[in-house]
């Protein structure tokens, strides 16, 4: 079995300018995702996909021996991941006569998520399901979340079976997908275009390696937390 690892790493960035290459507790942002996958036990193959020549020049530097020329059709705001992706498997092939069984996304903007999460996702993959995704237990319990429309009504996004006042009496766990880690079988992904399928298994992972890089606020909590990990 091939598990290819795909990085997705444009230049543009709305919430932090040059936010691939922003520089977390040291390194460059981008080069927490690479060496992830280049650490990782369970990927063959690890592919940059860009249109910036400065993370193509980090990713040579780091070792990387597939780095694809994002094309500027898929460099811009509107370009989807599933497009980004079908663009790496079919330029393996074509360019390089390589075909795989498994593909990992690993989105920059989770730096801390680990090789070892890799890993754990990848053996979740089985006969039983389709793909593997990240996700985090949610801080705000749905049961509080009320959704208030343009008239100033309002509703439950879930609806309390009864007027519960403890949290602890809550029924019902929820989860939220963090873009850390996605993993699906290239069969699948070429059939749906898309990481979920009713067959999915979802991976709970730490909060404190979940952090999602919109804004710089989120570049401090990491700062803090890489700088107190132990």
């Amino acid at each position: 079995m091939t598990t290819v690892a795909i990085i997705p790493a444009r230049q543009g960035s709305k919430g932090i300018v040059g936010k691939n290459l922003t520089i977390l507790n040291g390194k460059p942002l981008v080069q927490y995702s690479i060496e992830a996958a280049m650490q990782a036990h369970s990927i063959d193959i690890v592919v940059l996909t860009t249109d910036w020549p400065d993370v193509s020049k980090l990713g040579k530097k780091l070792g990387v021996e597939y780095i694809r020329d994002r094309p500027k059709s898929l460099s811009s705001d509107t370009a989807t991941m599933v497009e980004t992706v079908d663009d790496v498997l079919q330029w393996l092939q074509d360019a390089h006569k390589l075909t795989t069984d498994v593909i990992v996304l690993l989105q920059p903007t989770s730096p801390l998520r680990t090789a070892t999460d890799v890993d754990n996702s990848m053996e979740k993959l089985s006969d039983e399901y389709d793909s593997v995704v990240a996700v985090n237990k949610v801080q705000e319990h749905p049961y509080e979340c009320i959704e208030i429309t343009s008239d100033d009504q309002w509703c439950y996004l879930a609806e309390p079976k009864t007027q519960l006042t403890r949290r602890q009496d809550y029924d019902g766990d929820f989860y939220f997908i963090n873009g850390a880690i996605y993993v699906v079988k290239t069969s699948v992904f070429m059939e749906v275009h898309h990481f979920l399928t009713k067959r999915s298994f979802f991976y709970c992972m730490p909060k404190n390696r979940s952090v999602d890089i919109d804004y710089h606020d989120d570049l401090d909590f990491a700062a803090y937390l890489l700088a107190n990990e132990k």
